[in-house]
């Protein structure tokens, strides 16, 4: 039962995660969401297509969803990288780093953020994310949560 109660609260946080993030949306006039990455299965390095927040004004968070589906002792790490273009360039944004998902077990789920600086971004950012441990899968969705400067 438990087993069924975590599956059934990860595929709704999953769900959740990736309705919000399949595309642009307004709330109250300013606050916008933007997918970096939607339902990505992780099981091995991925680097994402960069995706373009230029024009966000504030401090913006971004919003990290996962559950894990196996592996022992299975780790996630997921770092933020901006450029001016979009097919070169990229660097690591400066403290944009998720703090490390260690041994979470089959099934476990949760929802991270962390804020970025607007002055350290370029027009794309994009996530690289690392899994570690035995036959690691992780189900993620990355979304940018900002105020836009201009609407």
């Amino acid at each position: 039962m438990k087993n069924r109660f975590a599956t059934a609260l990860a595929t709704l946080l999953i769900f959740i995660c990736a309705f919000s993030a399949r595309a642009q949306f307004d709330i109250y006039g300013t606050t916008t969401a933007v997918a970096i990455a939607t339902n990505n299965i992780v099981s091995a390095t991925v680097t994402n297509v960069g995706a373009d927040v230029h024009g966000y004004v504030g401090q913006p968070v971004i919003l990290l969803c996962y559950t894990n589906s196996g592996g022992d002792n299975p780790t996630l790490g997921v770092r933020l990288q901006t450029s001016a273009s979009l097919a070169t360039g990229y660097t690591d944004i400066p403290g944009a780093s998720f703090t490390q998902i260690t041994n979470a077990a089959a099934g476990a789920a949760g929802i991270v953020t962390i804020g970025i600086s607007p002055g350290a971004v370029s027009k794309y950012v994009r996530a690289v994310q690392t899994v570690g441990g035995t036959n690691p899968v992780f189900q993620t969705s990355i979304t940018l949560i900002g105020r836009l400067k201009y609407n």
